[in-house]
């Protein structure tokens, strides 16, 4: 890598000493014959169209930029350009093909991963494996659902505070902000607890993991939406006007609310999917096809929206 780096450094340098040396030998060939012809007979006339040709003012300049390696290469730099699209298009042309060929494949390899999972769901249990998720469910949600009991008070008190100031609603936006990310991060806490302390089947708890990673994003997701746009309020924090960064009527909250929430939710469990692929043996073009295919819904909850 190091050597073609080089070289491609010095072919620049190599163009322009080329160039140089082309046309002082070009100059001087000329310059002798037009010498010779001056005491023997006059040269053709070809020859001396050349000569006043390179008499030409705008000609030295253009030979002498080209000797410094500043002459015309705007032409070829269209042209490198126009070849680096023309390859780009190919690229995607033959990508595009070769997705498109390994979709008859998808139903067979859908048919050999539920199989693959369905024979670990049978060498463990049914009844174990309802009770592993009935736990991790139950940690989860139950330490979200303490947490949120014990700390009523607290959002009583966020609710009820003046905001008389600049600083007092920055301040408790930003307590009603780190309020949603505890919550959030309790649940993850708590669901992970669960995968630690019970032994999992390998397959199944990688989709375990890949759809606990998909609920937090979008949780998140909520909580961010939930802070800025407000949509509406609760007994503690009463009027949600008060708590809106984006000034916008009550009902245009609620919609981008629920269309932001479901393009992130929607990219969020389409990821795990796509990733999930990968794991139970799909190659990447199909990986890629269930990309593409779970891509159009994200298009159309965007045009539904706009």
């Amino acid at each position: 890598m190091l050597v073609q780096r080089t070289q491609v450094q010095w072919l620049p340098a190599l163009a322009r000493w080329a160039t140089s040396v082309l046309g002082a030998a070009l100059l001087a060939v000329l310059g002798s014959l037009s010498s010779a012809s001056a005491q023997d007979t006059p040269p053709p006339a070809q020859v001396q169209e050349l000569v006043k040709l390179l008499d030409d003012p705008a000609v030295r300049s253009w030979l002498e930029q080209a000797r410094n390696g500043q002459g015309a290469p705007a032409a070829s730099g269209r042209v490198a350009d126009s070849a680096k699209m023309a390859s780009r298009l190919s690229g995607v042309r033959e990508h595009l093909r070769v997705v498109a060929t390994a979709l008859p494949r998808f139903p067979a390899e859908m048919r050999q991963a539920s199989g693959l999972l369905l024979q670990e769901l049978k060498d463990r249990g049914l009844f174990a494996i309802v009770a592993l998720i009935g736990v991790f469910v139950a940690l989860g949600y139950g330490s979200e659902r303490l947490f949120w009991r014990t700390t009523k008070h607290t959002r009583t008190w966020i609710g009820r505070h003046p905001m008389a100031t600049v600083a007092d609603r920055l301040r408790m936006i930003a307590m009603c902000l780190g309020f949603g990310l505890t919550l959030v991060a309790i649940f993850g806490l708590g669901s992970i607890g669960a995968l630690l302390l019970f032994d999992w089947p390998p397959l199944l708890r990688q989709v375990v993991i890949a759809y606990l990673v998909a609920v937090v994003l979008f949780r998140l997701s909520l909580v961010l939406g939930r802070v800025v746009l407000v949509p509406d309020g609760t007994a503690e924090l009463g009027d949600p006007e008060r708590f809106r960064v984006v000034p916008m009527p009550a009902e245009n909250a609620r919609f981008w609310h629920r269309r932001l929430a479901l393009f992130a939710g929607y990219w969020a469990f389409g990821h795990a999917t796509v990733d999930l692929l990968g794991v139970f043996g799909f190659g990447p073009d199909l990986q890629d096809a269930a990309a593409y295919i779970l891509g159009l819904g994200l298009l159309g909850i965007a045009l539904e929206a706009i």
